[in-house]
């Protein structure tokens, strides 16, 4: 009769819900659907994830990643090992692999090798002279599983700098990075709630391994910082 009528219209309804929710979270592959990472996270939506393949990743659109405020994964296949961000950065020409920004929360970027980033304040000065292989600037992303080595940076953060409100860095190797005038040659933490967890930082050079600046709260545990020199 009518009552059942109207039940039949509240199952169609949740039906529709629930096949469009579904269908917001999709997996884009690099290179296979797209050629380069940025190109897929220009085209993700909140939810989805960034599938790369093995190699190494070169040139425009697979460095100076952003995230445009999206909450999206970004994650290798296969770890860091075999899914190498190449970031051919040198004075003449500047370069870094990733670049957060205010807006990027609840973004996740993981598994990555990134190497030979290079920033300096007078290539580049729209880039900030901090930050040779991730550069964060009031984005609150999660980077974990990732190896950041043989970066520079001319003052600070020859592979990390971050200036966030929650950078969670977890499981990560950050070596053989170096600073040429400043601090921080493996990680440079300024203000936010910051939190290192289970890295190793070795082997940096100009600037020591470590350094924690200008009211930042960082959360530092079962890390291992060795053999760095400042």
């Amino acid at each position: 009769g009518r009552g059942r009528g109207k039940t039949m219209k509240v199952i169609h309804v949740f039906w529709i819900f629930g096949m469009a929710g579904s269908v917001l979270a999709a997996t884009r592959r690099v290179p296979e659907d797209y050629l380069t990472i940025q190109s897929a996270i220009d085209d993700s939506n909140d939810g989805d994830t960034v599938l790369v393949a093995l190699g190494t990743y070169t040139g425009d659109g697979n460095r100076d990643i952003e995230f445009r405020g999206k909450a999206i994964t970004v994650r290798s296949e296969a770890g860091p090992e075999t899914c190498i961000i190449d970031c051919q950065g040198s004075e003449a020409e500047n370069h870094r692999g990733v670049h957060f920004k205010v807006g990027d929360v609840n973004t996740v970027f993981s598994g990555f090798t990134i190497e030979n980033g290079y920033i300096s304040k007078e290539s580049r000065p729209e880039l900030y002279p901090y930050g040779g292989g991730v550069f964060c600037l009031g984005g609150s992303p999660t980077i974990k599983n990732c190896i950041i080595t043989q970066n520079y940076s001319r003052h600070e953060g020859g592979g990390l700098w971050c200036n966030g409100d929650n950078t969670i860095v977890i499981n990560c190797i950050i070596k053989n990075n170096t600073v040429e005038y400043g601090i921080g040659a493996g990680i440079h933490l300024v203000d936010g709630l910051q939190k290192i967890v289970g890295c190793l930082i070795a082997n940096n050079i100009g600037g020591g391994g470590l350094s924690i600046h200008d009211h930042c709260e960082a959360n530092v545990t079962h890390c291992t910082i060795v053999a760095n020199q400042a």
